[in-house]
């Protein structure tokens, strides 16, 4: 998906976290931030586990389909984060859409 897609889903006020690593520079206005009230959090990782861990799903991605337990619409983001704190523990890794489930 496109960041700048991405972008446009964002609430005002929202927390946004970018997890993975980039292999090339990604244009941004920062008006956005601004006008949005949007927080951006940071995490990291090393560069060659994620790199490694990329190829691995690249090379045999039905091996860890069953790593993904749930596809839904980002509108129900709320239910997915509902989902995974449980206490029933249904919910592994939820992937949430903009354009529909997964």
């Amino acid at each position: 998906m496109d960041v700048k897609v991405s972008f446009r889903h964002f609430a005002y006020g929202n927390e946004i976290f970018p997890v993975g690593l980039f292999s090339r520079e990604i244009p941004f206005n920062f008006t956005n931030i601004v006008e949005k009230d949007w927080t951006f959090r940071g995490c990291s990782c090393f560069d060659t586990e994620l790199k490694g861990a990329v190829e691995l799903l690249e090379t045999d991605a039905a091996a860890f389909a069953h790593v993904v337990s749930h596809h839904l619409h980002l509108s129900q983001g709320q239910k997915g984060f509902d989902m995974l704190l449980a206490p029933e523990k249904k919910a592994m890794k939820i992937i949430l859409n903009p354009q529909g489930k997964g």
